[in-house]
């Protein structure tokens, strides 16, 4: 698998209907939770995709993209659809996305690394990892078609 074919978005909404405030926006020891998650991706893709429905302050690279929504109040399955909408309308070439919620401060890349090196298009159509870190269970999947 060619992995510059690989989109990665955070999902950024900014509801935080629950929570109170944008969590992107929320303080954890020296970094505000947004860049926690960025910091741990960036590198690992070409473009980087930031949904939000709000103006935020993020760690800036031109690697980053910021875009809202394209239809309010769809949840987190509205920033997919609305990352893969960015990509037909900038005739972009990614064949997959790879989301991230933004309020994931001990996400850790290697999930990431391990996810694209288990990806083989030839053998399965589904495949599934997951990894527990200070009791948070990160799920990842694909579905390939």
């Amino acid at each position: 698998m060619d992995h510059n074919n690989v989109l990665g978005v955070v999902l950024a909404g900014g509801k935080s209907q629950r929570f109170g405030e944008d969590k992107s926006q929320v303080k954890l020891g020296d970094k505000i939770l947004i860049d926690y998650i960025l910091s741990e991706i960036i590198d690992e893709f070409n473009e980087v995709l930031v949904v939000s429905n709000n103006s935020i302050n993020f760690k800036k690279s031109k690697k980053i993209s910021l875009i809202q929504d394209f239809k309010k109040d769809l949840g987190p399955l509205g920033g997919v659809l609305t990352a893969m909408k960015w990509v037909k309308d900038n005739n972009k070439d990614y064949q997959w996305i790879s989301t991230f919620p933004v309020d994931t401060p001990f996400f850790k890349n290697q999930i990431l690394k391990d996810f694209l090196k288990n990806i083989n298009q030839e053998e399965e159509n589904f495949f599934l990892l997951n990894q527990i870190i200070l009791d948070t269970i990160y799920l990842v999947f694909g579905l390939l078609i």
